[in-house]
């Protein structure tokens, strides 16, 4: 009965570590087969986490260096490729005053450059001056970028650049103005009428004579035509401000007063026939001749009763134009 039980306690103890021992190769291979899935999901999540690009990082916008010496500008940032139209374009010329900062540089020195009349940017950190005439700012801030590159300074410089001072474009006007004289442009082109609202024109002013300096002819402008007044002037463009010269129509046949008669803009075929006494008796139709740039006359035909019945517009004329009221 003894070795029975002593038998059978033996038993029980090999049993009782038989599954000890399965249960601790269970956990370790537990283990292994958990560990290759979390090295797996941290390398797919550091595959979806994308580094921004030299590209996007310059999205971000900079922070200007401060500088003690003078009120800090509104530099320009560089966007790629500056527009293209002459209004909302400016190309730095010889006398301007360029604020160029560099960051990571000394800020006890100015940041104000001017371009030499050669149109270089001398700036301490550049071996040899610049070239930038001619050039936008966003075009000057990329070729400034990519001498320090070259020069290799530092390839993250921040470079700011910002025209202090306009001397560049500048355009004269004269004549019938308040304040003649040299206007300076912010633009590579303006419409005539804002260098005519800063000038002033007195009240006799009626219209333009526009010399543009790349082709130098002369273009009349007539000041009470907004369109017109929309020309755009470039630099170096002359603008002689003068009084309305005098124009005129002629009418002739069924009116009580024919003859060359005063024009003036907005003036209608039938204010025209007012102008000349009205008719003289019952008419039909009014002829129109007027001088193409052929210098050939074409003539018009129009129908006074559909004028007056609004069956057809009442026309406009030009200076120069001939009318004959007929029967």
């Amino acid at each position: 009965m003894i070795k029975f039980e002593s038998a059978f306690r033996l038993l029980l103890a090999i049993v009782i570590v038989s599954q000890v021992f399965v249960n601790a190769q269970t956990k370790t291979a537990s283990q292994k087969s958990v560990a290759p899935l979390k090295s797996s999901t941290k390398a797919t999540r550091k595959k979806q986490t994308v580094p921004a690009t030299a590209d996007e990082s310059s999205k971000v916008d900079p922070v200007p260096v401060s500088n003690a010496s003078s009120p800090s500008p509104e530099p320009a940032r560089f966007a790629g490729v500056a527009n293209s139209e002459p209004t909302q374009t400016y190309r730095v010329g010889i006398g301007d005053i360029l604020d160029v900062r560099v960051k990571d540089t000394s800020t006890n020195q100015s940041t104000l450059f001017t371009v030499t009349a050669n149109g270089l940017l001398e700036h301490p950190v550049l071996i040899q001056p610049l070239k930038v005439a001619g050039l936008t700012i966003e075009e000057i801030g990329e070729k400034l970028k990519s001498e320090l590159k070259r020069l290799a300074l530092n390839e993250a410089t921040e470079v700011l650049i910002g025209v202090r001072e306009y001397n560049s474009h500048t355009i004269l006007i004269s004549g019938l103005v308040k304040q003649p004289g040299t206007k300076v442009l912010r633009r590579e082109a303006i419409p005539l009428y804002v260098v005519l609202a800063e000038a002033q024109p007195l009240p006799e002013a009626g219209c333009a004579t526009v010399i543009a300096h790349e082709t130098g002819k002369p273009a009349t402008v007539d000041l009470s035509d907004p369109q017109a007044t929309a020309l755009l002037v470039s630099s170096s463009d002359v603008i002689n401000v003068q009084p309305s010269p005098k124009k005129f129509f002629y009418i002739a046949g069924d009116v009580k007063a024919p003859g060359e008669k005063p024009f003036r803009s907005g003036l209608k075929l039938t204010q025209a026939i007012l102008a000349a006494g009205g008719l003289t008796r019952k008419s039909k139709a009014i002829e129109l001749a007027r001088e193409g740039e052929n210098g050939l006359l074409g003539r018009t035909r129009y129908k006074l009763e559909d004028i007056n019945s609004a069956k057809q517009p009442d026309p406009l004329i030009q200076a120069g134009d001939r009318i004959t009221v007929v029967h």
